[in-house]
């Protein structure tokens, strides 16, 4: 089943996405640092984590305000 997507959706869904691969990016090389280095480390590797945790939350609070200023948009039509 494929259902149309609005542009304003898709272009949204795709920020959001573009942050999450970033993340998971940043998780995935953290997580294949050596035990020995991540305890060397440990201080820079918190802070990228904290900066992961900054990016998804930015990411997610800009996803839900455009949603609502699409949502606006759609009932400035409707009315």
């Amino acid at each position: 089943m494929t259902e149309s997507v609005s542009d304003d959706l898709r272009e949204r869904l795709q920020g959001y996405l573009q942050t999450l691969n970033e993340v998971s990016e940043t998780i995935e090389r953290l997580r294949n640092i050596s035990w020995t280095r991540r305890c060397l480390y440990s201080t820079s590797a918190q802070e990228e984590v904290k900066d992961c945790e900054r990016k998804l939350h930015e990411a997610y609070q800009i996803y839900i305000f455009r949603s609502s200023v699409a949502s606006d948009r759609m009932l400035s039509r409707v009315v």
